[in-house]
Protein backbone atom coordinates (compact mmCIF):
# COMPACT_ATOMS: atom_id res chain seq x y z
CA UNK A 1 0.00 0.00 0.00
CA UNK A 2 2.91 2.43 0.95
CA UNK A 3 4.27 1.56 -2.67
CA UNK A 4 0.60 2.37 -3.90
CA UNK A 5 0.74 5.76 -2.51
CA UNK A 6 4.32 6.69 -3.20
CA UNK A 7 3.66 6.44 -6.60
CA UNK A 8 0.44 7.99 -6.98
CA UNK A 9 2.00 11.10 -4.74
CA UNK A 10 5.00 11.00 -7.62
CA UNK A 11 2.37 10.92 -10.57
CA UNK A 12 0.49 13.45 -9.37
CA UNK A 13 3.34 15.80 -8.71
CA UNK A 14 4.69 14.50 -12.44
CA UNK A 15 1.52 16.31 -13.70
CA UNK A 16 1.02 19.13 -12.13
CA UNK A 17 4.53 20.31 -13.00
CA UNK A 18 3.70 19.50 -16.58
CA UNK A 19 0.49 22.34 -16.16
CA UNK A 20 -1.96 18.90 -16.15
CA UNK A 21 -1.70 17.92 -20.28
CA UNK A 22 -0.50 21.87 -20.97
CA UNK A 23 2.33 21.60 -24.22
CA UNK A 24 5.92 23.42 -24.24
CA UNK A 25 4.57 26.14 -26.69
CA UNK A 26 1.47 26.70 -24.91
CA UNK A 27 3.34 27.23 -21.72
CA UNK A 28 5.61 29.88 -23.56
CA UNK A 29 2.80 31.89 -25.22
CA UNK A 30 0.27 31.70 -22.58
CA UNK A 31 -0.90 35.70 -21.81
CA UNK A 32 1.41 36.81 -23.80
CA UNK A 33 1.04 39.55 -26.55
CA UNK A 34 1.25 39.78 -30.20
CA UNK A 35 0.68 42.99 -32.20
CA UNK A 36 0.02 43.25 -35.92
CA UNK A 37 1.83 46.81 -37.18
CA UNK A 38 -0.55 47.18 -39.24
CA UNK A 39 -3.89 47.30 -37.87
CA UNK A 40 -3.01 47.24 -34.41
CA UNK A 41 -4.30 44.49 -33.44
CA UNK A 42 -3.45 42.06 -30.83
CA UNK A 43 -3.79 38.70 -30.49
CA UNK A 44 -3.01 36.47 -27.16
CA UNK A 45 -3.48 32.81 -26.24
CA UNK A 46 -4.82 31.57 -22.76
CA UNK A 47 -7.61 31.10 -20.46
CA UNK A 48 -11.00 33.34 -21.22
CA UNK A 49 -12.68 33.83 -18.06
CA UNK A 50 -15.75 35.15 -19.24
CA UNK A 51 -16.05 31.82 -21.52
CA UNK A 52 -14.33 29.71 -18.76
CA UNK A 53 -12.18 28.02 -22.03
CA UNK A 54 -8.64 28.48 -23.78
CA UNK A 55 -8.83 30.14 -26.88
CA UNK A 56 -8.08 33.39 -28.52
CA UNK A 57 -8.34 36.89 -27.91
CA UNK A 58 -8.14 39.95 -30.00
CA UNK A 59 -7.81 43.28 -28.86
CA UNK A 60 -8.51 46.04 -31.01
CA UNK A 61 -7.01 49.98 -30.51
CA UNK A 62 -10.06 50.79 -28.22
CA UNK A 63 -9.58 48.01 -25.83
CA UNK A 64 -12.77 45.73 -27.48
CA UNK A 65 -12.04 42.40 -27.34
CA UNK A 66 -13.63 39.49 -29.63
CA UNK A 67 -12.76 35.89 -28.14
CA UNK A 68 -12.57 32.55 -30.20
CA UNK A 69 -12.84 29.14 -28.52
CA UNK A 70 -13.42 25.83 -29.13
CA UNK A 71 -9.57 25.41 -31.70
CA UNK A 72 -8.39 22.13 -33.35
CA UNK A 73 -4.91 22.34 -31.87
CA UNK A 74 -2.24 20.37 -33.98
CA UNK A 75 0.99 20.38 -31.53
CA UNK A 76 4.44 19.74 -33.46
CA UNK A 77 6.22 16.80 -32.36
CA UNK A 78 8.75 18.46 -30.66
CA UNK A 79 6.16 21.03 -29.06
CA UNK A 80 7.54 24.10 -30.42
CA UNK A 81 4.65 25.40 -32.90
CA UNK A 82 1.32 24.58 -33.05
CA UNK A 83 -1.70 25.36 -35.67
CA UNK A 84 -5.21 26.26 -34.62
CA UNK A 85 -7.83 25.83 -37.23
CA UNK A 86 -11.85 26.32 -36.93
CA UNK A 87 -11.78 28.90 -34.03
CA UNK A 88 -15.25 29.99 -33.22
CA UNK A 89 -16.55 33.32 -31.92
CA UNK A 90 -18.95 32.51 -29.43
CA UNK A 91 -21.18 35.82 -30.18
CA UNK A 92 -21.57 35.06 -33.67
CA UNK A 93 -20.04 31.36 -34.65
CA UNK A 94 -17.60 33.36 -37.28
CA UNK A 95 -13.84 32.18 -37.48
CA UNK A 96 -11.14 33.34 -38.18
CA UNK A 97 -8.67 30.78 -40.58
CA UNK A 98 -5.98 29.01 -39.69
CA UNK A 99 -3.77 30.15 -36.88
CA UNK A 100 0.30 28.87 -37.00
CA UNK A 101 1.62 29.47 -33.51
CA UNK A 102 5.79 29.93 -32.58
CA UNK A 103 7.43 31.39 -29.90
CA UNK A 104 7.81 34.77 -31.07
CA UNK A 105 5.04 35.18 -33.55
CA UNK A 106 1.52 34.12 -34.85
CA UNK A 107 0.61 33.76 -38.69
CA UNK A 108 -3.27 34.25 -39.48
CA UNK A 109 -4.08 32.41 -42.66
CA UNK A 110 -7.45 33.51 -43.93
CA UNK A 111 -9.13 33.24 -47.55
CA UNK A 112 -8.62 36.91 -47.79
CA UNK A 113 -5.30 36.94 -46.85
CA UNK A 114 -2.59 36.88 -44.21
CA UNK A 115 -1.75 38.62 -41.11
CA UNK A 116 1.45 38.87 -39.27
CA UNK A 117 1.58 39.13 -35.25
CA UNK A 118 5.38 39.41 -33.46
CA UNK A 119 5.39 39.58 -30.22
CA UNK A 120 5.43 42.36 -27.64
CA UNK A 121 8.32 42.37 -25.29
Amino acid sequence: MKNFSLAFLVLLLGLSSTGFGQTKIEMMIEGRKFKNTETGLVIQYGYISPLNTYGITFTNKNGVKFYFMNCDKNVSSDELSMILRSCMNPDDGSGVGTIYVFQKRFIIQASDGRMVYDLVE
